[in-house]
């Protein structure tokens, strides 16, 4: 699995609507994420597995990860990664309870859709059986 990019708001230090391009970073090989304590670097990380099986690392609640700010805007994630030459987008909605907050869908290369799935437990398993890896697995060797 390749990340592209990740958008994330009211996800936890991230109060408002934040981007990272990974594309962009990768242009010059290898990059490193780093910063001060509390700046959100582990947060990124927590996205993108929201984003993939609706988990996060450690013993937190699914909701913890929504900012806890007064001001923030709705916590939500929106992931684009590609697997073996496929392309896809997940979208998740942290306080969502609709099936429709939370879909993945397969693009083409000119960024049509192919194929969508709605529901946080049919994403989780359909990313299951894409990567190869549940939720628990991806945590230890990914993260």
């Amino acid at each position: 699995m390749k990340p592209h990019h990740l958008v994330l708001a009211g996800f936890g230090a991230f109060t408002k609507r934040a981007e990272v391009d990974f594309d962009r970073l990768s242009e010059h090989g290898l990059y490193l994420i780093i910063g001060e304590t509390g700046s959100g670097k582990t947060t990124i990380f927590d996205a993108m597995t929201y984003a993939l099986y609706g988990e996060v690392a450690g013993n937190r609640d699914k909701q913890s990860v929504a900012s806890e700010y007064e001001d923030r805007d709705e916590p939500y994630v929106e992931f684009k990664f590609s697997h073996k030459n496929r392309h896809f987008i997940i979208k998740r909605t942290v306080e969502g309870k609709n099936p429709s907050d939370h879909s993945i869908t397969e693009i083409d290369s000119s960024g049509k859709s192919v194929s969508a799935i709605t529901g946080k437990s049919n994403i989780q398993k359909y990313v299951e059986d894409l990567i190869g890896l549940d939720a628990e697995q991806f945590m230890k060797v990914v993260l």
